[in-house]
């Protein structure tokens, strides 16, 4: 392959297919949807297809009212019976099919519209969640859960010392030098706190600029948040409707009815997605779409 090609490749359920390269690629699973044995008829579902290295030890999940919902894991061999769902959906067993020419196997259960914690600490490992209804379907990586993101957001240092990030995606603690730290908030309907600690209420229906760095250096580069605030017909409350990330030159934008998407330079990707090696990187966290740079 070269940069920008793209091929695709057939897959035949069960059989498994498993993709290796020596540079960094972009795997998505591509369902067609069509006529089915249960539901009348399913819609396609595009999702990315995570590398091993992003597995995790535990996830969180939650199967949606009037779908049937399914997730597929994918662990290694020798771990397959350490692997563990809060609570026990109906099915209680994994039925685990080998993927040949490697040491990994994946399965299939179907699960209800409950919330569950799938884990095992032991060992990283996959989990897909997707859901099929009548003229309706979804699919993604399922949400890492926090606490095992070995990151700023989860890592805590001493109080002359700041988290830095290394490479291979970890962090570290280093001393404090003349690093100025500040925080602001949007949220309600709507409500503002700025750096210096100020409150502000108004109704306005626009495009505002909330946060951007307007010094900017080798330490710290350019980025700005913009919020669109929308209105109901007939109410005098507005909300935030999207959210406009510029960074690195890319366009990010987080619109309130999407779950689990994000708008990419105008075109739609599923979360979690990483750029740059790091430099940018989204996930998903509940309902939130959680955003974080290499500069902090």
């Amino acid at each position: 392959m070269f940069a920008g090609q793209t091929i695709k490749l057939q897959s035949q359920w069960p059989h498994p297919m498993y993709l290796k390269s020596d540079k960094g690629v972009r795997v998505l699973f591509e369902f067609n949807g069509g006529p089915d044995d249960v539901v009348q008829s399913i819609d396609p579902i595009l999702m990315t297809i995570l590398p091993t290295s992003h597995f995790s030890t535990s996830y969180s999940l939650e199967g949606q009212g009037d779908f049937y919902n399914y997730i597929i894991v994918v662990a290694q061999k020798k771990h397959l019976d350490g692997i563990k769902m809060d609570p026990q959906p109906q099915t209680t067993t994994f039925n685990w099919r080998k993927v040949d020419g490697t040491d990994y196997s994946w399965a299939e259960m179907y699960y209800s519209a409950n919330f569950y914690q799938i884990s095992y600490p032991d060992s990283p490992f996959g989990v897909y969640s997707y859901g099929v209804a009548n003229a309706n379907g979804y699919g993604s990586p399922t949400a890492a859960d926090p606490a095992e993101r070995h990151d700023c957001s989860t890592t805590t240092c001493l109080e002359d010392e700041v988290c830095q990030m290394k490479e291979k995606n970890s962090s570290t603690c280093v001393k404090k030098t003349a690093i100025k730290e500040g925080t602001c908030w949007a949220m309600g309907d709507p409500h503002y706190r700025t750096f210096d600690s100020n409150y502000y209420n108004f109704m306005g229906s626009c495009t505002y600029t909330m946060a951007k760095n307007c010094q900017v250096d080798e330490d710290h580069p350019a980025f700005e948040v913009n919020v669109k605030n929308d209105k109901l017909d007939g109410s005098k409350v507005t909300f935030v409707g999207k959210v406009i990330i510029k960074v690195y030159g890319y366009s990010v934008t987080i619109v309130r009815s999407e779950f689990g998407l994000v708008r990419m330079n105008h075109t739609l990707w599923n979360l979690p997605i990483n750029l740059g090696n790091g430099k940018l990187k989204l996930s998903q966290s509940g309902m939130s779409v959680v955003v974080e740079t290499d500069f902090g």
